[in-house]
């Protein structure tokens, strides 16, 4: 699901993944049809998805978290 914060930093609609509105019977509902339907879709999505797996690691939420920190705590002093 869509909801603000998380899913679309991490998931590209359509590329490695379906991002559908947040708390969306319907809409889970057609994106479950699309995926079941579409053999040719599971397969870019399965082989896309594998990928985020490569750049999401502890390491880069790690360094995510410090630079973040570092903006955070630069823009205070400044």
């Amino acid at each position: 699901a869509d909801c603000p914060n998380g899913p679309r930093e991490i998931v590209t609609n359509g590329e490695d993944g379906l991002l559908i509105e947040s708390e969306s019977v319907d809409a889970l509902e057609r994106a479950l049809r699309q995926v079941m339907g579409d053999a040719s879709l599971r397969a870019r999505l399965s082989a896309n998805a594998a990928k985020i797996l490569e750049k999401h690691t502890p390491a880069w939420y790690a360094t995510a978290w410090l630079d973040y920190a570092k903006e955070v705590i630069s823009r205070k002093r400044g």
